[in-house]
């Protein structure tokens, strides 16, 4: 376990080059999804040969949409987490400043480092929101990994989805990145931990809809949605999560403590969780006391109120709607209305807010735009 002192000292930070700071003490998902042999392979097959793969033998665990998550066997007590959304952008500045693919230039590195300072400022304002038993501190590191040309033909092709004319990737061996060396969760080394997540279900149309005029626009507000409804609008979690909050008053008080902070969060910073990833919030059991983590909770800074209300706005409007934004606008929805939807359902008074100022009824279009999101390719 981590004492007070090593805690304090894994609060957000930002470094640079240094590999041999990453030999810090931290946690263990549990999970091993399945995915690609390429990101599980990626720094196993990328050269024994290179420097951090012979210094801390890196074991893949697990991978989400951001990251790959692997182990490292002399640091038990930490994951180091290989942040993949970073590769294709950092190659792109370098192509178009004249730079080798693969470089990792001062000025690369100044402009990495700014936007790791406004990261590691939101994730104070978690951590304050929360409160730091709730939310694994990390250090974020500006460092150059190794990668397969296998794995940045499957980036690549996965980031550009249906776009014309896609580019392919260089023909490089490492490639400039973030790396996060995060403290080990307990939470998903229990093989009994409960995931908090929001959608990626079959969902009834009807219900996300009725659902989502109840919980995010007010209608009938003075009723409470038949818990049904609510259910049929959510991935299956979420009736796990109630189900077990029926049977505990342990588990209940510790469900109804995270919407509570959730919706103080949001109201506190403008920003949403992302709720919709697998094990990036979990529950489980410490002591025979039920708590909860927050793993990957961070979402992408452009995710505020302000850009929710805009779109929303926007639903009944001349303009049409890009896919990237169809998919924003669900986030929200998606967000808004499974923590609403819980508050209600434990009597809990605060509610988020995404409604633009003024908005009487929901918009005309919300079905079109729901029914988009589900069909989406």
């Amino acid at each position: 376990m981590l004492s007070s002192m090593e805690m304090e000292s894994m609060r957000p930070q930002i470094i640079h080059g240094r590999d041999d700071e990453l030999a810090r003490d931290a946690p263990k998902p549990a999970q091993n999804d399945e995915a690609p042999a390429e990101l599980i392979q990626m720094f196993q097959n990328m050269g024994p040969d290179h420097d951090l793969v012979k210094k801390y033998q890196p074991q893949y665990l697990g991978f989400g949409s951001d990251h790959i998550v692997y182990d490292i066997p002399k640091h038990p007590n930490i994951v180091a987490k290989v942040d993949v959304q970073t590769f294709k952008p950092n190659i792109d500045w370098n192509i178009a400043h004249g730079e080798a693919p693969d470089a990792l230039s001062p000025n690369l590195v100044a402009q990495m480092k700014e936007g790791l300072k406004g990261e590691s400022a939101r994730y104070q304002l978690m951590t304050e929101s929360f409160g730091a038993k709730y939310v694994l501190p990390f250090r974020a590191y500006v460092i150059k990994v190794p990668v397969s040309q296998e794995f940045l033909e499957h980036l690549y092709k996965n980031l550009q989805h249906n776009q014309p004319n896609p580019a392919s990737p260089p023909n490089i061996m490492e490639v400039p990145a973030i790396v996060r060396i995060q403290k080990r969760s307990q939470g998903l080394a229990d093989p009994n931990h409960i995931t908090f997540t929001d959608r990626f279900g079959e969902f009834n149309l009807d219900a996300c809809v009725a659902s989502t005029e109840h919980l995010v626009f007010s209608v009938n507000a003075e009723q409470k949605l038949p818990k049904e409804t609510f259910l049929n609008s959510q991935e299956k979690k979420i009736q796990e999560l109630l189900d077990r909050a029926e049977d505990s008053e342990n588990f209940k008080r510790c469900l109804r403590e995270f919407v509570e902070l959730a919706v103080r969060y949001t109201k506190a910073t403008g920003e949403i969780l992302d709720i919709g990833g697998k094990n990036n919030v979990v529950f489980f059991q410490r002591d025979g006391t039920w708590t909860f983590e927050l793993v990957d909770a961070l979402y992408w800074p452009e995710n505020t109120l302000e850009t929710a209300r805009d779109l929303i706005a926007r639903i009944d409007g001349d303009s049409q709607l890009s896919r990237h934004e169809i998919i924003q606008i669900n986030n929200f929805l998606d967000y808004t209305r499974t923590i609403n939807g819980l508050a209600e359902m434990l009597d809990i008074e605060g509610r988020v807010h995404i409604e633009p100022d003024g908005m009487g009824e929901p918009p005309t279009k919300l079905r079109d735009v729901i029914e988009a999101f589900q069909r989406r390719a």
